[in-house]
């Protein structure tokens, strides 16, 4: 007959998975009170940040980036075109106002402008012809008159010697008739050459003059011509950097091209890409500032762009204070634009939180016990450092200010 052998309990490890158990269980509860798994959660105290209310000035402020750009920017264009035949200058170079940048060779434009030097200097030379035919005209008329009158006084003292000589039998009357007849004759004569002189007087002034304003014209059109050869070359219209040139030697350029362009570079203004949600909030005159070198420089909205591109719109900016000495082009800054005045107001520093609750709802410290609560609150505008509280928050209370990402659902907080 078989016997029956009772085993014995193995107490060693049952109380290892007892324990086990309890390790595990107290794991679980860990990571559900760490990661928001309840009504409160559990973090350690250096995981978060916190921040005090205040009370004090609030500067409306919309942090934005923007860039040093020449207050005067020149572009450079090719104003005839053709054959880039000489580059006198660089990319980066200085250059002084006249000093020479491209020059073109553009044979056909020559050509052209050497035709038309050639016509209009015809039509010159046909001009000078015209006034001396009629300055002839008006010598001849002069000399004729002149004649006439010389006759005339020598037929007078003819006259008067045959009337004296009559008398004595020496000349007849058909002699002194014919004298007279003569004399008649020339004082007609000098009659229609003086109206003649007076009315071609007339003409000639009408003449010359519109001869003298053509001949003008003509000569301003000469110089128009010949000053349009020098269209051919590109030269410095200001004083500055060379900032924009990218050119080689043989390389064609139509009319109307741009080459380049001249930063002057003594005078800045901030250009700067602010977002589309301040468009009705930005306008001329707005200020605003940048800090270099430890230093706060006031700047003013002159100029704002109406053009919305990928939800930001620019803006130029004025220096009010004299400019950095040493800032060069195409400088970063970040610019802090002033939407309204500063006014006295309970404020607390910016942080992740707002982005986390939109501003409604914060966790608020209790030093006592070492809690943060829920709580609803107003917060009203923000800058780059605080937010306006409008309510819900009161002086010297404490908030959790980092991210609520781990416990956005939670009513309480615990630190440890």
């Amino acid at each position: 007959m078989d016997t029956v052998v009772q085993k014995k309990t193995n107490y060693k490890k049952f109380s290892t998975r007892i324990v086990g158990a309890i390790i595990l269980f107290g794991a679980c509860v860990a990571v559900y009170n760490e990661y928001n798994l309840g009504d409160y959660s559990s973090v350690k105290s250096n995981r978060v940040s916190t921040s005090t209310v205040i009370k004090g000035s609030f500067e409306n402020v919309a942090p934005v980036s923007g860039a040093a750009e020449s207050l005067n920017t020149v572009y450079l264009d090719a104003i005839r075109g053709g054959i880039i035949d000489k580059i006198y200058v660089e990319k980066g170079d200085f250059v002084e106002a006249g000093q020479k940048i491209i020059e073109f060779k553009n044979t056909a434009f020559q050509l052209e402008v050497y035709s038309q030097e050639a016509r209009v200097s015809e039509q010159l030379d046909i001009n000078t012809n015209t006034r001396l035919s009629i300055d002839s005209k008006r010598l001849n008329l002069e000399t004729e008159r002149n004649e006439i009158e010389y006759d005339i006084t020598r037929l007078n003292r003819k006259l008067k010697n045959y009337e004296r000589l009559i008398d004595q039998g020496h000349v007849s009357t058909d002699d002194v008739a014919a004298i007279k007849e003569e004399l008649d004759y020339k004082i007609t004569q000098l009659g229609i050459i003086r109206e003649e002189q007076k009315s071609e007087d007339s003409v000639r002034g009408e003449k010359i003059g519109q001869l003298q304003e053509s001949e003008r014209r003509l000569k301003e059109h000469l110089n128009i011509i010949r000053s349009s050869l020098d269209d051919l070359v590109v030269k410095a219209p200001i004083s500055g950097q060379v900032t924009s040139l990218n050119l080689k030697l043989g390389e064609s350029k139509p009319r109307g091209e741009h080459l380049g362009k001249i930063d002057q570079i003594d005078s800045f203004k901030i250009v700067a890409e602010v977002g589309s949600f301040y468009v009705s909030k930005v306008k001329e005159g707005v200020k605003g500032s940048i800090d270099y070198q430890g230093k706060s420089y006031k700047l003013s909205v002159d100029r704002v762009y109406p053009e919305i591109v990928n939800g930001t719109f620019k803006v130029d900016l004025a220096f009010v204070d004299p400019q950095p000495e040493d800032i060069t082009s195409g400088q970063n800054f970040i610019v802090k634009l002033e939407l309204s005045e500063p006014v006295s107001s309970l404020m607390v520093s910016n942080g992740a939180y707002y982005q986390d609750t939109g501003g409604k709802w914060v966790f608020v410290l209790d030093p006592e016990t070492n809690t943060a609560v829920k709580r609803n609150v107003k917060l009203g505008r923000k800058n780059d450092k605080y937010v306006e509280v409008i309510s819900g928050l009161a002086v010297n209370e404490k908030i959790i200010s980092s991210s609520y990402s781990n416990f956005l659902n939670s009513e309480k907080v615990i630190l440890e």
